[in-house]
């Protein structure tokens, strides 16, 4: 599914190399590509992106000038046949240094409100930390999730201890509605 946003630019001057148009959204796509004074259009595909309401910030510029305005679209998925979808799945901060007090976030978006698990393991595939989340609190709730990892293990031996320095698997595991959907990402914990 696409949204067309269409918009006016005046006040710039488009000869020579033309106008810079940068198109996003918080979160969300970033679009540029060139422009012409008068009406402007740019296509957003909104593939993944949950229901509600986002803010689109729009910037044109001449080279010497810039123009900036805003507006809002609305997406509804109501009634859509997706599913239960892990979306986005990253880590805030990597590679990160837990032995220098460094956290890392957990963020994912969610297209529904789930119970998920989140598991932590080490590249010799031992748990290192777990989490379980009910659903629409943070962590299982429909929209943008983030779960902060501070480094430490809360699983197997030395707990409480920070985790070495290596790769560590990310996986995200949410049931709603009979359904189970996972997702995996990896984060690097570094020495120094």
């Amino acid at each position: 599914t696409n949204v067309i946003v269409s918009f006016s630019v005046s006040g710039l001057d488009a000869r020579g190399s033309g106008l810079e148009l940068t198109v996003s959204i918080p979160g969300g796509p970033m679009i540029r590509q060139q422009g012409i004074a008068g009406t402007n259009r740019v296509v957003i595909d909104t593939f993944g992106m949950l229901s509600g309401e986002y803010l689109v910030n729009i910037s044109a510029t001449d080279g010497n000038a810039q123009a900036e305005t805003q507006t809002r679209f609305a997406i509804s998925t109501s009634g859509s046949d997706t599913g239960l979808e892990i979306l986005n799945l990253h880590m805030s901060n990597d590679p990160f240094v837990p032995r220098k007090g460094e956290s890392t976030a957990i963020l994912y978006r969610l297209n529904t409100d789930a119970e998920v698990s989140i598991v932590i393991s080490n590249s010799h595939k031992k748990l290192v930390w777990a989490g379980d989340y009910m659903p629409g609190i943070n962590g299982g709730k429909e929209g943008q999730n983030a779960i902060l990892w501070d480094g430490r293990r809360n699983r197997g031996s030395n707990i409480g201890e920070k985790v070495q320095p290596g790769i560590y698997y990310v996986s995200v595991i949410a049931r709603s509605g009979g359904q189970t959907v996972s997702a995996v990402t990896s984060v690097v914990a570094v020495s120094h």
